[in-house]
């Protein structure tokens, strides 16, 4: 999971070097409403936003998959590729649920 604001300067992406569970541990980290970083402007905990980071387990599962699969046989190279996805693809979706949480803290 990544944090990130918008910057005052042009509206880009700023991304924050620290990662909190929700904005109430970003209040006790920065000690109140409002922090500044390396534009020299100051944000609110409320202007910040977390996204999850870009994996690539479901890919990385199945060419592992795949070749371990190999191994067997084309069947298995078959079956291999489709354990490798299905485990890659849960473990990309695990950033869901806690960039949900962030989002929808106070």
């Amino acid at each position: 999971m990544k944090l990130y604001v918008f910057s005052k300067v042009n509206n880009s992406k700023v991304y924050l070097n620290v990662t909190f569970p929700h904005r109430q541990a970003m209040r006790n980290y920065f000690g109140g409403e409002w922090f500044t970083i390396n534009d020299n402007n100051s944000y609110h905990v409320g202007e910040v936003y977390a996204e999850a980071e870009k994996k690539t387990g479901t890919v990385a599962g199945t060419l592992i998959g795949g070749l371990v699969g190999l191994l067997a046989g084309p069947e298995g190279a078959i079956i291999g590729a489709a354990i490798g996805a299905a485990i890659g693809n849960s473990s990309d979706k695990d950033e869901t649920p806690m960039v949900n949480a962030f989002n929808n803290s106070y």
